[in-house]
């Protein structure tokens, strides 16, 4: 897997993204959900660049999103969000990232999470390491915080007496990614693949995982051919099910 050259590419996204940072847009998707020129812009250069380079491999991704697709389990595939966090992005608010996922057999097994605001960027490759800036992350070195991160509705559908802080940052896979690194304890999240795909990777090669409400062990391959989502979820630092959970309550 080329990594350097990969990481290059999402980069140079970002690039490009920044020069639309902050420029508030009032478009929205069917959905509802907000969307920039930004997000088409990221979406298609990535797409360019990658299909060169991987001609075989296919793509899914948040913009212009082809639900007659259908993807096969020995497909590669490219899970993308152009830009994980748009409102923040189109806000002026920082924390917003490029998410580029790789899935094969129908789990994410690479990915990289970019923030350029920062600089920070996040990334797995098939070796099963997970690195922040170029940092291994080591987990055995990590010492948690008691933060949790939510959706920003997250007050619509629960109510809680968490001992702990309660964070709601804008980006599900910065939640994921910061959780990864030891900043928190769990998350809630909900969205499509292109949210989870690549910050999955990153958490699963720290010793993280993902979990259902019921406390399954959440399987990608269900988002798959699929335009059900699940509702929530919850993303644990290890292979236990958060302790958080206790606290937690749907309304």
């Amino acid at each position: 897997m080329k990594m350097e050259l990969l990481k290059n590419i999402v980069i140079e996204a970002g690039t490009s993204a920044i020069s639309h940072f902050g420029k508030f847009s009032a478009d929205y998707k069917s959905d509802r959900s907000p969307v920039t020129e930004a997000d088409y812009i990221v979406q298609n250069y990535l797409k360019f660049r990658l299909t060169n380079i991987y001609p075989d491999y296919k793509f899914l991704a948040e913009e212009n999103y082809d639900k007659s697709e259908i993807f096969y389990k020995n497909d590669h595939i490219w899970v993308i969000d152009p830009i994980d966090g748009t409102d923040a992005f189109r806000e002026g608010i920082p924390i917003w990232g490029i998410s580029v996922g790789l899935v094969y057999d129908f789990q994410p097994i690479a990915g990289i999470f970019y923030m350029p605001c920062s600089n920070r960027m996040f990334f797995c490759d098939c070796s099963g390491n997970a690195y922040e800036n170029g940092r291994l992350i080591d987990n055995r070195d990590i010492q948690r915080s008691t933060n949790i991160y939510v959706p920003s509705d997250f007050h619509k559908s629960f109510f809680t007496n968490y001992y702990g802080k309660i964070r709601s940052l804008g980006s599900t896979a910065a939640h994921i990614c910061f959780l990864a690194r030891g900043a928190g304890s769990g998350a809630i999240i909900n969205g499509h693949p292109w949210d989870i795909a690549a910050a999955m990777a990153i958490l699963k090669a720290t010793g993280g995982n993902i979990f259902t409400f019921s406390g399954e062990q959440f399987d990608f391959s269900s988002m798959i051919n699929s335009e059900k989502q699940p509702e929530f979820l919850l993303a644990s630092p290890n292979n236990k099910l958060p302790d958080f959970i206790n606290y937690i309550h749907l309304k």
